[in-house]
């Protein structure tokens, strides 16, 4: 089961630490980190289906995930 704060491994052979899972529009995203950060691409959002994660190339979808993400830290 995937969940917040669960550590994975990707295709990438990083770990990446699960720093939220976020419901919507009936899919499932993560919001991830890179364990050994390197650049600015260490921390992102993907897809979550069939026990894969998959790249997210809809700016909306990602806009609307960022905005989800930053209300919560604010509570």
């Amino acid at each position: 089961m995937i969940e917040k704060g669960k550590i994975i491994e990707l295709e990438d052979n990083n770990e990446y630490y699960i720093i939220d899972k976020i419901d919507l529009k009936e899919k499932c995203y993560l919001y991830i980190s890179k364990l050994e950060p390197t650049n600015g691409e260490d921390l992102c959002f993907v897809e979550f289906k069939d026990n894969s994660v998959y790249p997210i190339s809809d700016e909306n979808i990602i806009k609307e995930l960022y905005l989800i993400v930053s209300k919560k830290g604010c509570e």
